[in-house]
């Protein structure tokens, strides 16, 4: 090897025809020369030129990489009768000429038994190599392999869910790509866009990201479907505009509750085990950027001869397992056991609704959890004029015998689950086939023995050393000291600050109030009695800012910060 090749000045490929040199031998257009190739060998499926020019006045040209083995993921995905889903994005700064790596794949859901959590990973399939990205290289990298898959592994590829960054030239390409297909955006992207500090210029009121919007989108994503999501947010913008920030509520409109990027809530997709998020990829791309390792930015010719054969590598022994599946097996979780248990203790929390095929339960949200359900209440969820409940839809075509108590309920049971429970809140979507509320559906259809499963939950004590507990005498002191500086480090005293910089963060927390109340048999005498309710608004202007506290009787009381973080810790260290 010369000198000037191991300094990194190697040739750098920078045109169409210098690249269609280097890719001659490795091109792979027909079943004969796919059959031929190794599992993990680099083939190019195409390569592309751009003839209009772009923004940056540079024609875009680029090649679609990949291997025999990444591109069975697609098979793999659609083995099993169930639907799938797709993710792209690009990654940038592997070479020192600029060129972008765009990743196509699809999404599958993993349990991971130490965290005890659902999480949505990703399954490269093929790759993009780009002088410049935009939506004729998407188009180019779609069709390539929608012809590759097709005539090669005798599938024709119908993805159900895309998902992708708020990227114009990506929705494009993919809506031309497959038409029929559900568009999903980014939530996250979202979340970090709306609350960035340069947005502040737009408003007039600069606390008003903290105070409104950050809860007002989080109300948004948490939506169950397209006609709640669209009356929401009608709602939210006028509160906004009559508020002062009309600059701000036109930007968000036009941004974010524009087709096709207006959907990024929960329910969004219609796949279980899909989320409107692009979290699997982004790892992926960290993933492969920190297996380069020091071969980041290389020369062009190192890239493609080394470093993509690297990556390929790696993918085909970490993201090319023999199952990918948008549920995964898992135990059943003791925290959805005892909400579920919960919600089959009391019928004013769920509501029934038959027909001859399906049969509906009506539950609460955790944040309306005492109020009663009524058939009034779930009309007015139909008609996507109240957002307090989650629907459970039973199958009656699907038959199942029980659910029984195993260490992990395997994945034929959780898919004839899946289809005979749905729900629409965002535990289910995660996980795909699973969440308290058609774990409670379940225990009333009497598919389930709550007990009985709870009882075979295996239970250790939490990891660490135990907090050692304070003396009585340590104990009177610190309550005796309430103004001095010993308190102010505690949880009561970080509850206050958090509470004063961010106000409407207590909406939706159980409170349990002190009222002074006079005794039936003698008025001239009192006592003390506990009211339990919820925190339901805030009037932030008002000087000192006051809440509102409404119980279950629909009275309702203002408080000041000390007597809410009083109500608060009460209720919370009662359980209720």
């Amino acid at each position: 090897m010369e000198k000037k090749q191991l300094t990194g000045k190697w040739k750098q490929l920078g045109t169409h025809t210098e690249l269609f040199e280097w890719a001659a031998s490795r091109l792979c257009t027909t079943k004969d020369e796919f059959d031929a190739v190794g599992e993990r060998e680099l083939v190019v499926l195409q390569v592309f030129e751009s003839k209009e020019v772009n923004k940056t006045k540079e024609a875009s040209f680029g090649m679609v990489l990949s291997c025999k083995k990444l591109l069975r993921n697609f098979l793999t995905a659609a083995a099993y009768g169930d639907l799938v889903s797709i993710s792209c994005d690009g990654t940038y700064r592997l070479t020192d000429a600029g060129w972008t790596l765009i990743n196509l794949g699809v999404v599958g859901v993993i349990y991971d038994e130490k965290e005890r959590q659902f999480h949505q990973r990703f399954y490269p399939c093929a790759f993009g190599f780009v002088r410049t990205e935009c939506e004729l290289a998407y188009e180019a990298l779609f069709k390539s392999v929608n012809r590759c898959v097709y005539n090669c592994l005798g599938m024709e590829l119908k993805p159900t869910v895309g998902a992708a960054d708020h990227a114009v030239c990506i929705a494009a390409a993919l809506g031309k790509a497959w038409p029929e297909m559900v568009f999903v955006t980014c939530w996250p992207h979202v979340s970090r866009k709306c609350l960035a500090t340069k947005k502040k210029s737009m408003l007039s009121d600069k606390e008003f990201l903290v105070s409104v919007v950050k809860t007002d989108i989080n109300s948004l994503y948490k939506c169950t479907s397209y006609k709640h999501f669209k009356a929401l947010s009608a709602k939210l913008m006028t509160k906004w505009r009559n508020k002062g920030e009309a600059r701000y509520a036109d930007w968000f409109t036009d941004t974010y509750l524009t087709a096709p990027f207006d959907s990024w809530f929960v329910g969004a997709s219609t796949l279980p085990g899909s989320l409107p998020q692009q979290q699997g990829i982004e790892s992926f791309h960290k993933s492969i950027k920190a297996h380069m390792g020091l071969y980041l930015r290389a020369a062009m010719v190192y890239f493609l001869e080394f470093s993509m054969g690297q990556i390929l590598h790696f993918c085909c022994a970490h993201r090319a397992p023999e199952e990918i599946r948008p549920f995964a097996e898992a135990p059943l979780l003791h925290s959805q056991l005892t909400k579920a248990k919960a919600i089959t203790l009391d019928t004013t929390k769920f509501y029934v609704v038959q027909t001859q095929c399906l049969q509906t339960f009506y539950i609460n949200r955790k944040d309306h959890f005492d109020q009663r359900v009524t058939k009034a209440l779930t009309k007015r969820y139909d008609k996507a004029q109240d957002q307090s409940l989650y629907r459970v839809r039973v199958s009656a075509k699907i038959k199942f015998e029980k659910l029984r108590a195993l260490p992990k309920v395997n994945s034929d049971t959780a898919q004839l689950f899946r289809k005979k429970y749905s729900c629409e809140c965002k535990a289910y979507v995660m996980s795909g086939w699973v969440c308290s509320h058609v774990l409670a559906a379940a225990a009333i259809k009497q598919h389930l023995n709550i007990d009985e499963i709870q009882a075979g939950i295996p239970h250790r004590r939490r990891p660490g050393r135990p907090r050692k507990e304070l003396s009585c005498l340590v104990r009177d002191s610190l309550e005796a000291a309430e103004g001095d500086d010993t308190r102010s480090t505690g949880p009561t005293a970080r509850l206050k600050r958090h509470l004063e910089k961010y106000p409407s963060e207590a909406i939706g927390y159980k409170a349990l109030h002190r009222f002074k109340t006079s005794l039936p048999e003698s008025p001239k005498e009192f006592q003390i009695s506990c009211f339990s309710g919820v925190v339901t608004s805030v009037q932030a202007d008002n000087k000192p800012v006051t809440w509102t506290i409404t119980f279950t009787d629909a009275d309702s009381h203002d408080v000041e910060v000390d007597e809410l973080v009083t109500d608060i810790t009460m209720a919370t260290s009662r359980h209720i």
